[in-house]
């Protein structure tokens, strides 16, 4: 049987099937029924080939194509969901089976929806489908400058991004100000660096790269990557550099000091050594000159070496410094030796030698402390290691000391010294007596022996050395 449902009532039915044999009398001998539902329009398909899912965002429209029956003519209408549930229309009721979709939005997860209803009809839609479809995009977005923070303001920084893309990679960079304001010097492109000459404000900044496909002109960004807190100063690092290398021995010449680092504007160094006290010295004051020549002459020990930067023109004390410790060397401790041992007559040449070991050349300076506590530098500074001491006359206990430097080490009072204290000048030198030719046992009555007897006093009218002859004595 044919059922013609043309003008057919919209609603569900029953359709039932009598079997009997011809001939029969019997109303039936059995019968089957079936649900039957009439509608104005049946359930829709929709196609977006030749493309399938997923799709890389920009690589150009698809073309959806939805085909489904309404009583009379069959109007369409094309929508999307966002990946944020936020649906869209592509194209609005129209007997038109096919509609344009851009695909070119941020990567993700899509639903695309066909609506049928009969033309005419003033219902929202009759019958839908819904396809789940799926753009791929960029992921894995990285952002790197060419020098790191911090850097001087008004320098120019290159930042290098990348990112794992589905179709040809774009980048877009953007600049947050210390203030809180947004910048997008260079919008999206295929150049993957952005060449920031930056601003001469200081400060905190951030750097952002955006990453999408070529094409995906309605995707704000796939993937995204910052560099926060890229610090714009003043000033950049300072840098310090010597002409010898540390360990260097004292009084051997000056070495040049070199500082480096840049000011916004142009830079002023200044230099500065610490001594071993902890005080500061000047070595050369704020000027353009970035070398200053320090004589290096000083006492053997660790020095601090300091730059200070600041910009051409600033009344600063300073932006940036750097210290770079610094090792003199110089002798070690000397020993001192008299040719005479103490006590000596006042008034005898007494010479002292001193022996030593130096990084350089070995330079001495004597001096002696009289028993009335008065310091004399009987021999300034010199090469000579022998101190020939004319002794005074006065008697008593004296101090004599040698210091120890390097030659050439101007600056430096010593680095080392030796004393011999309690070196006694006494008036006479003890006595001697002598018996000559005749020793002891002494055979009595062979003779008359001469007794002599010696002895040193200091330089004076009453003072003499005397050979006496004892009177004579019998056997």
């Amino acid at each position: 049987m044919a059922w013609n449902t043309f003008n057919t009532q919209i609603g569900s039915y029953l359709l039932e099937v009598l079997v009997k044999n011809t001939g029969s009398l019997a109303a039936y001998d059995t019968f089957t029924t079936i649900p039957y539902a009439m509608q104005l329009c049946n359930s829709p398909t929709l196609s977006t080939l030749p493309a399938t899912s997923p799709y890389v965002s920009g690589s150009g429209a698809i073309t959806l194509t939805a085909n489904g029956t309404c009583q009379g003519t069959t109007e369409f209408a094309f929508f999307y969901k966002d990946p944020g549930g936020v649906f869209h229309v592509i194209q609005g009721y129209s007997t038109a089976k096919t509609a344009p979709w851009a695909a070119d939005f941020k990567a993700g997860h899509y639903q695309l929806l066909v609506e049928i209803r009969p033309q005419g009809s003033g219902l929202p839609y009759v019958t839908f489908l819904y396809m789940p479809f799926t753009l791929s995009g960029c992921a894995n977005a990285t952002l790197s400058p060419s020098v790191a923070s911090p850097q001087v303001a008004g320098d120019t920084v290159t930042f290098t991004a990348s990112a794992t893309c589905s179709g040809t990679a774009t980048f877009s960079f953007y600049v947050l100000s210390p203030g809180g304001v947004w910048s997008n010097p260079q919008g999206y492109s295929t150049n993957n660096t952005f060449v920031w000459v930056s601003p001469t404000t200081t400060g905190t900044y951030l750097v952002e790269v955006l990453a999408r496909n070529s094409g995906a002109v309605e995707d704000p960004y796939d993937s995204f990557s910052a560099i926060p807190n890229y610090m714009l100063g003043l000033c950049s690092a300072a840098t310090l550099n010597t002409s010898a290398a540390s360990n260097y021995p004292s009084g051997s010449g000056p070495i040049t000091l070199t500082g480096g680092g840049h000011c916004a504007g142009g830079t002023e160094f200044q230099f500065y050594y610490q001594d071993l006290a902890g005080g500061f010295h000047l070595i050369q004051a704020y000027s353009v000159t970035t070398t200053a020549p320090w004589p290096a002459d000083f006492k053997a020990g660790t020095y601090p070496l300091l730059v200070e930067l600041r910009p051409t023109g600033s009344s600063a004390a300073y932006v940036t410094f750097l210290y770079k410790p610094f090792t003199l060397t110089g002798c070690s401790a000397p020993n001192l030796a008299p040719d005479k041992a103490s006590p000596q007559v006042g008034g005898t040449v007494v010479t002292f030698t001193a022996t030593v070991t130096c990084t350089g050349t070995p330079s001495y300076s004597f001096w002696v402390l009289s028993p009335s506590s008065v310091w004399t530098n009987a021999q300034p500074y010199g090469a000579s290691s022998t101190f020939a001491w004319s002794s005074p006359t006065a008697p008593g206990a004296y101090l004599v000391e040698v210091l120890v430097r390097n030659n050439g080490a101007n600056e430096d009072p010593y680095d080392s010294f030796f004393a011999i204290t309690n070196y006694m000048l006494i008036l006479c030198s003890p006595e001697t007596l002598s018996t000559l030719a005749a020793t002891s046992p002494y055979i009595s009555g062979s003779g008359a022996i001469t007794l002599t007897g010696a002895a040193t006093a200091r330089a004076g009218p009453n003072s003499s050395s005397t050979t006496r002859t004892p009177p004579s004595a019998s056997t």
